[in-house]
């Protein structure tokens, strides 16, 4: 991972900020440091299991901001996830994609349960300072 597609800002911060195709370290500039616990890019859907490896390991990070151009629909599959949810093996309910057999589904039910998700895909900046 490139040291500008991840960028750690105050761990204690309850916001992870997923920046997808756009650069993370662009994004994380325009904000203070304890704004958010991480900024990072997303790239592909692997790059889904990871975080949410991020937020089981880290259960304060209560809220997942989605921002910047999504060129591979990365962002639906969110949005899918906390709108539907899993099947009994972990796959998106509207999609082929599966979590890592290896993350439990009462984890991940508890992740919908308790993560807000905000999703500024393709709007300005100043939308995300707010």
């Amino acid at each position: 991972m490139a040291g500008d597609s991840f960028i750690q800002g105050t761990i204690e911060s309850s916001t992870v900020i997923c920046t997808f195709w756009t650069l993370a370290s662009a994004v994380a500039k325009s904000l203070p440091r304890e704004k958010f616990a991480v900024c990072a890019n997303l790239y592909s859907l692997d790059g889904i299991n990871t975080i949410v490896r991020g937020i089981l390991a880290n259960p304060h990070w209560r809220n997942l901001i989605l921002f910047g151009a999504d060129l591979t629909h990365t962002g639906d599959i969110w949005m899918s996830f906390f709108k539907e949810g899993v099947d009994e093996k972990g796959g998106f309910i509207s999609t082929s994609f599966c979590f890592q057999p290896e993350i439990p589904l009462e984890a991940l039910q508890t992740i919908r349960e308790k993560v807000n998700i905000h999703d500024l895909r393709g709007k300005p900046v100043e939308e995300l300072e707010k």
